[in-house]
């Protein structure tokens, strides 16, 4: 095997390493390289090499995703005031009808919301909800959140949001 087939092997298996941790078998060098070998021998290189550039600008590691909830909770749930007495008015929803990423997100949400501010979700809405927020991950048409909010015909749209 050529050297830079090695490199780019290693590093897209490191990028996604994290990919369903604890669902599945970790990613490896040797897994990418059995998942290559579907393709046409002379398609593997440019194959490996764009999937390798795309994976380093657009996938979004476990860390990288709790760095977005954090911020997102820090500058647009929470920005100035006092969490301790806004989180009992926010309801993070939790009404996926089929798949479990909503589940996975809001779990990210509670590690956040204990790390930075003592907090966990189930202290969250236990008092009269002035913020509803939907949290769920990017990878959807957009009927999932769709079907989530309604009953698939009448969408709701909300602006300023």
């Amino acid at each position: 095997m050529d050297t830079n087939r090695s490199i780019l092997l290693e590093s897209l298996a490191n990028t996604i390493s994290d990919y369903r941790q604890s669902e599945i078998s970790p990613i490896t060098p040797i897994h990418v390289e059995r998942w290559l070998k579907q393709f046409d021998l002379a398609d593997q290189p440019i194959i490996l090499a764009e999937l390798d550039s795309i994976m380093k600008r657009f996938y979004f590691s476990q860390t990288r995703v709790r760095e977005c909830v954090r911020i997102f909770l820090k500058k647009t749930i929470i920005g100035d005031q006092n969490p301790i007495k806004l989180l009992p008015h926010i309801d993070l929803l939790n009404i996926q009808k089929t798949g479990s990423s909503q589940e996975a997100m809001l779990d990210i949400v509670d590690e956040v919301l204990l790390q930075e501010y003592g907090f966990t979700l189930a202290m969250t809405g236990t008092e009269k909800a002035q913020t509803y927020i939907y949290m769920d991950d990017g990878i959807y048409t957009g009927n999932t959140l769709r079907y989530d909010l309604t009953n698939g015909t009448d969408t709701i749209i909300l602006k300023g949001v």
